[in-house]
């Protein structure tokens, strides 16, 4: 059967059937599909971000980091840092939108926008570090 419109039949075919109105691609919906791979390359850098400052501090407290060759293993977390905080910074405020809804699976946002929140203030507090640094040692 080929694809009818209400733009191509009378209008009275549109007002019986109202799935016929209804347009299934448009900018609209590509608009959709866009904010949608945006959120899941941003939740996924995310992710990455965080396990790339995780893993290493879970090694480090289990065996002891000693000295700065040790230390190297932080520097995907720390190359990362400009695309990470930003892409944490778009989930979080997507996940929060999520918990405002209040719909019946909102609660897996919590720990995900608390993560985040965490990740945030860690991030925050390093680039202030650095700052305060970088300007203290001239």
């Amino acid at each position: 059967m080929a694809l009818h419109s209400c733009f191509q039949s009378n209008e009275s075919d549109c007002n019986m059937n109202p799935d016929l109105s209804k347009k299934t691609s448009g900018p609209t919906a590509v608009g959709a599909t866009l904010r949608r791979l945006g959120l899941a390359i941003s939740y996924f850098v995310s992710i990455v971000y965080v396990l790339s400052i995780l893993l290493p501090s879970v090694y480090c407290l289990r065996h002891g980091c000693r000295g700065p060759a040790e230390l190297d293993a932080f520097m995907p977390a720390f190359g990362l840092t400009p695309f990470g905080a930003i892409a944490t910074a778009f989930s979080l405020r997507n996940a929060i939108q999520h918990i405002r809804k209040r719909q019946s699976w909102s609660w897996v946002f919590w720990p995900l926008a608390i993560i985040f929140a965490i990740v945030l203030l860690g991030v925050i507090a390093f680039i202030a570090w650095l700052i305060y640094e970088t300007a203290s040692h001239r």
